[in-house]
């Protein structure tokens, strides 16, 4: 055999060098012919190689020198970086130790300093108080029997035992002539106290809504809460009545116009106009607004017990008698809401109709609405499926169940899966 191999390779190459110079047998195909005359063509065009070392090697220095040169920057940029560190935290601690020198110095100098990230301090000196800059300079004068830090250019002082404010220049803002005030203004108004009442006065100092409130809260809105005979209210920048008072307590947060309000320790919820639209009844209420949904919803509790509040057309929802409720949720297309009962789950849909009862340990994977068929059910550790309202159509037999799909639902038993159709049959 290695014989016949070797002589085979001797004949091959000779074969090889006899067309290279041109021989071809008489029997050669005119294809096989044309192959090897371009192969000799090919041969005969191509020019011998040359190797040039110096180039070689120059070009193998060039790269070795570029990458030498790519290391040091690398390094010179890593250090330069080490260096900005290091002096920006020197710079820190030099800036810290001036703080901490000029704090000593203040407060050997001071009574006592009342220090502001504004820059502008509030500082006593004989038992009076001013205004120093964070160079130390005095930039209002030491005459307030009592002071406090500036907010939004704006300081409560008091002087002759009335409180005022004055402005970053110590202009007087509101006069001192109040029992308290509030620290800043908020939406134009800030609350002030004559005797034991509270009111409201502009950034002229004027009155505005005059004081008649044991208690009052600042305009963070257009509106505010205030008391009166012990009970809230809500006002608006004209002193009118928004929301009545007769409610131990008002969440002013305004929920797409319905507030939360409290009498003895139960909730309700009353429009913009102040008119009742879910009665004062609740333990809890809290608001809860769905993603892309425009009309607002409450979750409700009552003697442990959680439902669903729909504030527009002012009734539950989902009625207040679930111990979980799990809101409508993509995992149905958001048309149904889970909702559990004595550890049983169910389906609620939009309208509030219980589709499936509070009953069964577990729904189905891929169960998106019944448009597209019964919905897979767990009860007693097997699945089956039911209608809307709870009617059993196929029975419960499967270790597991999906939600149907294009008239088919995927199903197992005895860890085989197969399909079924609505009425149960095995179907490919």
């Amino acid at each position: 055999m290695k014989t016949i191999s070797v002589s085979f390779m001797l004949f091959y190459i000779g074969l090889n060098a006899s067309f290279a110079q041109g021989y071809y047998p008489p029997s050669m195909s005119k294809r096989d012919r044309d192959y090897w005359e371009s192969r000799e063509r090919e041969t005969k065009n191509r020019p011998s190689p040359s190797f040039d070392s110096d180039a070689y090697y120059r070009e193998l220095k060039e790269e070795a020198q570029k990458k030498q040169e790519k290391e040091m920057r690398e390094k010179e940029r890593r250090r330069l970086e080490v260096e900005k560190l290091n002096s920006l935290k020197i710079e820190t601690e030099r800036i810290k130790e001036l703080h901490r020198l000029r704090k000593e110095a203040l407060e050997e100098i001071y009574e006592e300093v009342i220090y502001s990230t504004d820059g502008y301090h509030a500082v006593r000196l004989n038992n009076k108080w001013g205004y120093i800059n964070a160079d130390g300079e005095e930039i209002i004068p030491f005459k307030y029997e009592s002071a406090s830090p500036f907010y939004f250019k704006h300081a409560k002082v008091m002087l002759n035992n009335r409180w005022g404010l004055i402005d970053d220049t110590g202009k007087e803002v509101i006069p001192f002539r109040y029992e308290d005030i509030q620290q800043q203004f908020f939406h134009g108004l800030i609350a002030v106290k004559a005797g034991e009442k509270w009111g409201y006065a502009d950034k002229t100092g004027k009155e505005v809504i005059l004081p008649k409130y044991e208690k009052a809260l600042p305009f963070t809105y257009e509106y505010t809460k205030v008391m009166i005979n012990h009970k809230w209210g809500l006002i608006d920048k004209l002193g009118k009545e928004i929301i009545p008072f007769k409610y131990d307590d008002i969440d002013s947060r305004r929920y797409f116009g319905f507030f939360i309000v409290e009498i003895n320790n139960k909730r309700g919820l009353v429009n913009s106009s102040g008119k009742g639209i879910i009665p004062v009844k609740y333990d809890e209420l809290k608001f809860y607004i769905l993603e892309n949904d425009s009309e607002p919803l409450f979750e409700a509790k009552l003697d442990k017990k959680i439902g669903l509040i729909d504030a527009v057309r002012g009734r539950e929802l989902i009625p207040v008698k679930y111990t979980k409720i799990e809101h409508f949720t993509d995992n149905y297309n958001r048309l149904y809401a889970q909702v559990w009962n004595a550890g049983k789950l169910g389906l609620v849909d939009r309208n509030g109709e219980e589709v499936i009862p509070a009953v069964y340990d577990k729904i189905g994977k891929f169960f998106k609405g019944f448009t597209e068929g019964p919905a897979p059910v767990k009860l007693n550790g097997k699945y089956g499926f039911i209608e809307a309202g709870g009617k059993e159509v196929i029975p419960f037999k499967y270790d597991d169940a999906w939600g149907f799909i294009n008239g088919k639902a995927r199903v197992q038993i005895n860890k085989k899966g197969f399909y079924i159709n609505k009425k149960g049959e095995k179907v490919k």
